[in-house]
């Protein structure tokens, strides 16, 4: 036992004296990663900071990006220095729908393609891809960009989840070695791999053919499995550049023949020929000509052709041309104009409404809105020149709502008599006119003078009519090569709730006219004096436009430049601006909508109470059937998310609702404000 404890002892005091010697494995410091993977940014896309701009500074990427068309690729090279790219077309439309980009456009992505800088793949079994993503790579630094610029969008082609945001994940260093750089590539793949090349062809077919590039790409456009042989685009370009010069030579007495030479294909001129010949216009080999009276006398007999050169206005209708900007400043001119403005919009002092001044300034805002229309194409070209290639909203086209008698047409025919500076020079279309089709015939007329319709009825608001067209008003039927004519509708159906919400610009007229001959042979005599107005407004608008004015755009009020003009218009003039112009649009100044739900809400129509998930119920005391509920939930804005619930209507978050509400509060025109009111605010 004393031997054994004399072992454990000896063993004890050995362990000891090696603890005091230390570790004695080898001393290797562990190795740092190759690589570090920052935190991931959240960012909302905005005017000033598209997409696009996070690849700045990247030489090479790896994109997957719905759009239906391509040309925001070249920008991609000449804007953002990418030096090599593989871009992931979301949608296949763009192999049916060539004619949509130009062909110049299509012959330099050919040759980024045969340099080996750029691959272009398109969906397979015409699949879409929704998302917007992309792999950014340069020396020791990727990023993993992924989001949508329009915030409506789904966001996963796989999960079918939605996206609504710009998440920016950035790995710096030996990024290739790390797991989440190979988790993104085998994603990447997955789109890869059901997508397939796109301009292959062209590529090959410039490389055998014998012809000019440019005629190659046009035959090459114009083959687009559709029944038409020519190039579309090309069509109407050839046919605005031959209607605007006709225009021109009208206004020369001296000039019988207007004449155009074209490098264009057979194909296009066969196709320009075959549509403009019941006018007068016949070809010699490249050559088109036509008699310039009898073919404008033709051409704009059912709608006026209304086009801008660098600094006057001209508008064709009927037989005659007239030149619609005045070449000087008039002081007296300029006050006849805007007192003439003031007579009508105080017409609504004869009239029964709500808030006198609202009406008067929705009168208002209308009339600056026609004024600016033969701009918006302008507006448009400003838009894609400031914002890039993802945007393509354009000014939202105008829905004038009110009920009868409230003197909806009058104000048409008003408007549209200081365009032409004429009275009945142009009439409204009415509902039987109004199609996809038929409007979209109407913009082929290439004329930048606005297509107006009258009282469409509750059931051209659907998707086979109005949601169709405004869809793709701006988005899709929109080219920079041909004038393009604002759409303005009135009705007595307010916008629904949906995406037409947010696509169009609504102005409500609050206002009811006695049907007698006083008020008649009032607005008559005001509808028959001339204004000249839009003669000067046009020569202020072109001005700046011509003296650049990008640092005055607004992407959420296609009137910002009209405002600014019409101002300016007030000081050459003289005259004090009145309480009711509307300096900023109308919506920012008072909603509507906002008023008749105080209204409701005031009167005891409408009871309201929280529920304890926090949700807010507004239930109807005079039992409204659902259509009405329907009606009245259109009023609120889509942004807050009202559901309909039976005959009750939910809003997710109350203090959006009430938020809403207060900005009206101002133009809430009444003596005092209900129990039932005041307690909602301040909630």
């Amino acid at each position: 036992m004393e031997n054994k404890l004399e072992k454990i002892e000896e063993e004890t005091s050995t362990t000891n004296e090696r603890k005091l010697w230390g570790d004695l494995s080898p001393d290797i410091k562990p190795k740092k990663p190759e690589f570090e993977i920052l935190e991931s940014k959240i960012f909302r896309v905005t005017p000033q900071r598209p997409l696009q701009t996070h690849i700045e500074g990247f030489n090479e990427i790896r994109m997957v990006m719905y759009v239906q068309r391509v040309d925001f690729i070249v920008d991609l090279f000449d804007l953002y220095g990418i030096q090599k790219a593989e871009i992931i077309v979301g949608d296949s439309v763009v192999t049916k729908n060539r004619s949509s980009t130009e062909p110049e456009v299509f012959l330099r992505l050919a040759k980024l393609i045969e340099e080996g800088r750029l691959t272009v793949r398109v969906p397979k079994n015409n699949r879409t891809f929704h998302e917007k993503w992309i792999l950014a790579e340069k020396d020791n630094e990727f990023s993993d960009i992924f989001g949508t610029a329009n915030l409506t969008s789904r966001g996963s082609g796989i999960s079918g989840k939605q996206s609504n945001q710009v998440r920016v994940r950035n790995i710096q260093g030996e990024y290739k070695n790390s797991d989440e750089y190979l988790e993104l590539c085998e994603t990447y793949y997955w789109y890869h791999s059901n997508s397939e090349e796109y301009l292959d062809e062209l590529v090959d077919l410039l490389n055998k053919d014998d012809a000019p590039d440019i005629e190659v790409v046009e035959r090459w456009v114009s083959y687009t499995g559709s029944s038409s042989s020519a190039d579309v685009t090309k069509v109407h370009a050839i046919i605005h550049e031959f209607q605007e010069r006709a225009l021109n030579d009208s206004t020369d007495p001296d000039i019988i023949m207007t004449e155009l030479t074209t490098e264009a294909n057979e194909a296009v001129l066969e196709e320009v020929v075959r549509i403009l010949a019941p006018a007068g216009v016949q070809r010699e080999g490249r050559k088109i000509r036509a008699t310039t009276r009898p073919f404008l006398d033709t051409r704009v007999s059912t709608f006026p052709l209304m086009t801008v050169n660098d600094d006057f206005v001209s508008l064709r209708v009927g037989s005659e041309t007239i030149n619609r900007t005045a070449s000087n400043y008039d002081v007296a001119e300029i006050q006849k104009g805007i007192n003439g403005i003031h007579s009508y919009v105080e017409t609504i002092d004869r009239a029964s409404c709500k808030n006198p001044r609202f009406a008067k300034m929705s009168i208002y805002e209308v009339m600056l809105y026609f004024l600016t229309s033969p701009f918006h194409h302008a507006y448009m070209k400003q838009g894609k020149r400031i914002l890039g290639w993802e945007y393509q909203r354009g000014p939202k086209p105008l829905a004038i709502y009110g009920n009868t008698k409230n003197g909806k047409t009058y104000l048409l025919q008003y408007c549209s008599r200081l365009l032409t500076g004429s009275n009945n020079k142009v009439a409204a279309y009415d509902d039987d006119d109004f199609s996809a089709t038929k409007v979209k015939n109407l913009l082929t007329w290439s004329s930048l003078f606005p297509i107006i319709y009258d009282d469409i009825s509750d059931s051209k608001w659907g998707k086979r009519y109005m949601d169709q067209i405004v869809r793709s008003y701006w988005d899709n039927w929109w080219e920079s090569g041909k004038n393009h004519s604002q759409l303005i509708v009135t009705s007595n159906k307010r916008i629904p709730q949906g995406q037409l919400k947010g696509r169009m610009k609504e102005v409500v007229m609050d206002a009811r006219f006695e049907d007698n001959t006083a008020n008649i042979k009032h607005v008559s005599k005001i509808m028959s004096e001339e204004n000249p107005i839009f003669l000067y407004f046009s020569k202020k608008y072109l001005e700046l436009l011509n003296n650049g004015i990008d640092d005055k755009y607004d992407h959420t009020d296609c009137m910002n430049i009209g405002r600014l003009v019409m101002t300016e218009l007030y000081e050459i003039a003289g005259i004090e601006i009145p309480d009711f112009f509307p300096n900023q649009p109308l919506e920012k100044v008072v909603d509507g909508n906002g008023l008749d739900w105080l209204s409701m809400i005031n009167n005891g129509d409408v009871n309201w109470r929280v529920t304890p998930q926090k949700e807010l119920y507004l239930s109807f005391t005079n039992n409204e059937d659902r259509y009405e509920v329907n009606r009245q939930m259109d009023l609120i804005p889509e942004s807050i998310g009202p559901k309909r619930r039976g005959e009750k209507i939910i809003i997710p978050v109350p203090s959006e609702f009430t938020s809403w509400l207060r900005n009206s509060l101002p133009m809430f025109d009444v003596r005092r404000y209900s129990r039932n009111l005041k307690k909602l605010m301040k909630y």
